[in-house]
């Protein structure tokens, strides 16, 4: 099974076509292998990408969060079960490579706001299939 796409908000559409290449990417992958896999789960909901003055990462186009609910109760995602998921992305998607401390997804909460999967990349993310390392 492949989670579908599926948006918070109309206005997120146009939103979605200026998003970064690879954070649509990113975004497809976790779709295909950590949204039905990890967290059984049948959408992606995509809740916010461009917000200037919050965010340096969704300034730029760079940065996508992605809702922690189901998408039909809208009950949260188990923690456990998000934590799962926010590993396995960090474990295939590198950031930076030169910033090994700076992860591609984070599972967290804004202050006033929900719980929800930040996705965000670099020019120099890089996908790692099974089975691989990056090198600096």
């Amino acid at each position: 099974m492949i989670a579908r796409l599926a948006f918070k908000e109309y206005e997120l559409l146009a939103e979605w076509e200026r998003l970064n290449g690879t954070a649509k990417q990113l975004v497809h992958w976790s779709a295909r292998f950590v949204w039905p896999r990890v967290l059984d789960q049948e959408y992606v909901v995509v809740s916010a990408i461009w917000y200037p003055g919050r965010s340096r990462v969704h300034e730029v186009w760079r940065g996508v969060d992605l809702s922690a609910r189901d998408a039909f109760s809208g009950e949260l995602i188990k923690k456990k079960r998000a934590r799962e998921a926010e590993a396995e992305i960090n474990r295939h998607w590198i950031y930076d490579p030169t910033r090994p401390k700076v992860k591609c997804c984070w599972y967290h909460k804004v202050i006033g706001g929900e719980w929800h999967f930040h996705i965000q990349v670099h020019p120099r993310t890089v996908f790692l299939p099974d089975g691989q390392s990056v090198s600096v």
